[in-house]
C-alpha cells in the first residue's frame, strides 16, 4: 500500500468522529475548501498544486496525502507535482 493511502485510510476513522461530533464545523469547512479551490482568477489545478506546495512546506502527511490525490482530478502531471517536494528545500532551510 501506498504511504498517501495509508495515511489517508489511518485519518479516515478519526475524521469520521469529528464529523459526527462536529457537523457544522464540518460543513463549514467543506464550502471554505470547495470556494477556495473553485477556478477563479487561477484554475482550480494551479490552485490544487498551491495547496499540496503549502502542505509539503508544513510537513502535514495528511495534507499532503489529501492534496496529492486531489490534483488527480484537475489531471496535474507527475512531473509538475514532483517539482513541489524539492523546492520546499530552499524555502524551508531542510
Amino acid at each position: 500500500m501506498a504511504y498517501g493511502t495509508q495515511v489517508r485510510n489511518d485519518l479516515r476513522a478519526p475524521a469520521l468522529e469529528l464529523r459526527k461530533a462536529i457537523p457544522q464545523v464540518y460543513e463549514g469547512y467543506r464550502q471554505l475548501h470547495d470556494s477556495a479551490l473553485a477556478a477563479g482568477a487561477l484554475d482550480a489545478k494551479t490552485k490544487e498544486l498551491i495547496a499540496l506546495a503549502i502542505a509539503v512546506s508544513k510537513e502535514c502527511d495528511g495534507c499532503i496525502a489529501a492534496h496529492a490525490r486531489g490534483r488527480a482530478s484537475p489531471a496535474a502531471s507527475d512531473r509538475l507535482v514532483f517539482t513541489i517536494a524539492p523546492a520546499r528545500r530552499p524555502v524551508m532551510g531542510r
